[in-house]
């Protein structure tokens, strides 16, 4: 039978990292990050744009949205970090 070795998961690997070292290095982020991309190309284009701030305001405008329109209608709604 063969042995499978995987490669640990990015999650993984920045906490043994900072457990190991206690800090980021720029190598060592930049490996991470072509990692990263090396399984999601396509969001590549994305890196280092503010796409991200663009969907988490987005997210925070629904969020609202529908905490006010619940609210309205006497219906209590707890958010928790923009999720419902």
């Amino acid at each position: 039978m063969q042995t499978v070795v995987r490669p640990l998961s990015l999650r993984l690997e920045i906490t043994l990292n900072l457990v190991r070292k206690k800090r980021l290095t720029n190598e060592y982020l930049e490996r991470l990050l072509n990692a990263f991309l090396e399984e999601h190309p396509e969001l590549h284009e994305f890196i280092a744009t503010d796409t991200g701030v663009n969907l988490m305001r987005l997210d925070s405008d629904i969020t609202e949205e529908i905490t006010r329109l619940m609210t309205n209608k006497g219906i209590p709604v707890l958010t928790i970090h923009d999720s419902y």
